[in-house]
């Protein structure tokens, strides 16, 4: 709520529609998250930019806590590279 002027356009199905207008100028005029209601899990987004073009990514099949091997995970930083270490942000 911080960040943007959110409102539901949808909640009566068993997806909840949330558009999200950002409060701040942006390189992108909206983003609409599409929600199960019962579980809360995302099963859809979309990214309204500047020009008109919408890009629609939809999440099927998707499986949660599968415990994957950790060693699948292993990210080694490429020589020459900076890391740039970020903080949490504070509550303003």
């Amino acid at each position: 709520l911080r960040d943007f002027r959110v409102k539901a356009s949808d909640c009566d199905a068993p997806d909840a529609v949330l558009d999200l207008t950002p409060r701040e100028p942006a390189t992108y005029e909206k983003l609409v998250l599409v929600a199960q209601r019962a579980s809360g899990e995302v099963r859809e987004t979309r990214v309204h930019d500047l020009v008109g073009n919408v890009t629609r990514v939809v999440f099927d099949e998707m499986r949660t806590n599968l415990a994957p091997d950790p060693k699948i995970f292993v990210f080694e930083v490429p020589k020459g590279v900076r890391v740039v270490e970020l903080s949490e942000p504070q509550p303003r």
